[in-house]
């Protein structure tokens, strides 16, 4: 009897602290910022910026134990994270700012966006596929509002396995001098190259409560962007490797966007890589179909955010919601001016048979945010949702 009361306080207990996981404050002491620099790789080359970043670390302890508060009963787990030492103008300068795209409406054509009609099955996940994993690497946008860029290459990465899975997944390569072995060979594209370039204006009907409107898409480089316009530049340009074009945002100040100066990955690069088609998706039921139908989409959210803090920066593990406050309540619609931060995700996957369902999501933060670079966020309602709509695309390696 003591054996099976005891066994039961330690299952009420660890129970308790999965359900509650976000209990306690966390610590902003030297010690706390001394390993929190050690398990995330972080080094400072001046005593005076080492101490400029452990002030900015116990500020934003201050914020994530609010957070943590507020998430007492959340699905989601909420703690130490690489931007611990992010100051808010850093944090600002990742997200997407761009103004509203021009939107006209277009009261009688129809709608260009495809629609998957088939249910989708109840889980799936593109990286474990009859044992293969069809997703390039977490990519980092660091300090540079490109999500947008990041989102669609990832979608185009991801396209090129799907759609030539023997060039990239098996590769045979020589190992302790006389075997053979295999690994995955992903495709690596330039973000830099859309970042930079893709800054033309772009045409496209979409549908918003039932109405098709003409929308003149742009891009902003580090301030923000549109998938539409990644799309539609691959498509007519091609996307050079990250090796001819590598990625280089660091060494923008401003949120300068560099100089445009992309090869021709029709010709000159061997890892290029073409686009065939995009198109959009509405519809979460949709979205899951065109998902496991065709390849990872990406996907338009409103940051969560409120007084100027985010859960999001926090997030560990487990399934996320925005917490009360943190979403502006409303969809974007044409003709409608910025006043929230925006953000893309890759959505890779998803389970609608957990509790609570969710979306995986690819995020470009770095694989050391979240879950290895990924968040579980919550399916249902269109949370956060900017568009409530997806871009889908096909692409292919030269």
């Amino acid at each position: 009897m003591w054996f099976l009361a005891v066994s039961l306080l330690i299952l009420v207990a660890s129970t308790y602290q999965i359900n509650h996981g976000n209990l306690g404050d966390l610590s902003n002491d030297l010690s706390s910022f001394l390993t929190w620099k050690k398990n995330f790789n972080v080094t400072y080359t001046t005593q005076v910026e080492h101490d400029r970043r452990f002030q900015v670390f116990q500020d934003n302890c201050k914020l994530l134990n609010a957070i943590r508060k507020l998430a007492i009963d959340s699905t989601a787990t909420f703690g130490f994270t690489r931007f611990m030492d992010w100051t808010h103008e850093d944090k600002m300068a990742s997200l997407s700012w761009n103004q509203n795209p021009d939107a006209k409406p277009i009261p009688n054509q129809d709608p260009r966006a495809k629609r998957s009609s088939a249910p989708p099955p109840p889980t799936f996940d593109w990286r474990n596929q009859n044992g293969n994993n069809y997703i390039s690497p977490v990519a980092d946008q660091g300090k540079c509002g490109s999500c947008y860029a990041f989102a669609s290459t990832a979608v185009v990465e991801s396209q090129m396995v799907i759609n030539n899975p023997s060039k990239f997944l098996n590769q045979s390569y020589t190992c302790l001098l006389i075997f053979t072995c295999y690994k995955n060979v992903y495709p690596n594209q330039s973000e830099q190259q859309l970042v930079s370039c893709a800054t033309q204006t772009t045409q496209a009907t979409e549908v918003y409560n039932g109405q098709n409107w003409n929308i003149a898409y742009k891009s902003y480089g580090c301030s923000g962007g549109s998938v539409i316009n990644m799309y539609d530049y691959i498509k007519s340009n091609g996307q050079d490797s990250e090796t001819v074009y590598p990625y280089s945002n660091a060494t923008y100040n401003n949120q300068n966007n560099g100089s445009c100066s992309p090869q021709n990955p029709q010709t000159t690069s061997p890892a290029g890589a073409r686009l065939t088609n995009y198109w959009t998706v509405s519809g979460e039921q949709n979205i899951a179909s065109q998902v496991a139908s065709t390849g990872p989409v990406a996907y338009a959210i409103w940051f969560p955010w409120a007084n100027s803090n985010s859960s999001m920066w926090y997030y560990t593990g487990g399934v996320y919601q925005p917490l009360s406050g943190e979403c502006p309540g409303q969809t974007w619609t044409p003709n409608q001016s910025w006043g929230w931060p925006g953000h893309m995700l890759t959505f890779v996957g998803y389970n609608l048979t957990a509790n609570p369902p969710y979306w995986i999501a690819k995020n470009s933060w770095g694989p050391n945010w979240g879950i290895n670079g990924y968040i579980n966020w919550y399916y249902g309602n269109g949370q956060c949702a900017m568009y409530n709509w997806a871009h889908a695309a096909t692409a292919y390696s030269y």
